[in-house]
């Protein structure tokens, strides 16, 4: 979801391999030199996009999925600060099971993993402030861990977004941020509690709209020959359930269809996790998936 080195090799590691705070898979020997303080606190006034998030946004059981293999991924529940509930569950199955792992914290907003066993969460500590903590047993024990320089949600405002120099944003000023993807330190992804989706090429200085009319549910990012390409789960017409595509450069490019039965989705409670042509979605704690780069989909168990 261990995490110093030369600064050449570092800054390496990051262009070659830095997906999005919730979705990238670590490298073990690196994770830990790759991220550095994250500052907690309220935001304050600076370019186009700062403002306070929403205090009336609830994302305690908003959903996240890191799909660091074929057939492996970690999934987390967020929680609060004010009540807890912080979940966190790995499959390694295809997501056939899952075995459930208690977090140390009340309130997680972002992870960066390894594999089954070795992660490193960000979220909410005492008094909420942003700490991280990892482990290396698969969430039998956990220690402090890495100081973290990816984007992040805002574990003690909820609706802000935390950039790499760890300060606080608002680019979805009162409707609030609900998820944060990045593909380079400087370019991420918001998605907004209204279905909209926002996108930064200088580390939140200034945000453009990507979504237009879409009606976004989910999102994941990643990096194809040096553009940015978010991955999409949105309303359509003539979907019964939610739509699947691809946004670059602003030009949608419609994938599959996904039928969720009786499930609903809502901006929130659905995650996207692309890793190479595998995209599992999730809408709650129900799961489906492709393995052709998200043309077509089946729901597991």
């Amino acid at each position: 979801m261990g995490l110093v080195v030369l600064l050449v090799v570092d800054i390496a590691l990051v262009l070659l391999a830095f997906r999005s705070p919730l979705h990238r898979p670590a490298d073990p020997a690196s994770a830990a030199l790759s991220e550095s303080a994250v500052a907690s606190g309220p935001a304050t006034s600076g370019p186009t996009g700062t403002a306070p998030g929403s205090s009336g946004l609830d994302l305690s059981r908003r959903v996240a999925l890191v799909l660091f293999d074929t057939e492996k991924a970690w999934r987390l529940t967020q929680g609060s600060c004010e009540a807890g509930g912080a979940e966190l569950a790995v499959t390694t199955n295809g997501g056939k099971t899952w075995r459930s792992v208690t977090p140390p914290l009340r309130v997680v907003t972002s992870l960066s993993v390894t594999d089954e066993n070795h992660v490193q969460i960000v979220g909410g500590g005492e008094g909420c402030a942003t700490v991280t903590r990892r482990t290396a047993d698969g969430g039998t024990t956990w220690t402090a861990g890495a100081a973290w320089t990816a984007w992040a949600l805002n574990p003690g405002t909820p609706g802000q977004v935390l950039n790499p120099s760890g300060k606080a944003l608002g680019p979805c000023a009162s409707a609030g941020a609900v998820e944060v993807q990045s593909a380079a330190p400087a370019a991420a992804v918001v998605l907004c509690s209204n279905g909209k989706l926002l996108d930064t090429a200088d580390t939140g200085g200034t945000w453009a709209d990507l979504s237009k009319v879409l009606e976004v549910r989910a999102v994941d990012a990643t990096l194809s020959a040096g553009k940015l390409v978010a991955t999409v789960a949105y309303r359509a017409e003539g979907c019964s359930g939610l739509q699947t595509g691809t946004v670059t450069g602003g030009a949608l490019t419609k994938l599959g269809c996904v039928d969720l039965g009786q499930t609903t989705s809502s901006t929130g409670s659905t995650a996207l996790a692309v890793r190479a042509d595998r995209v599992w979605l999730l809408v709650g704690t129900a799961l489906w998936r492709s393995s052709d780069g998200g043309k077509t989909w089946s729901a597991v168990g």
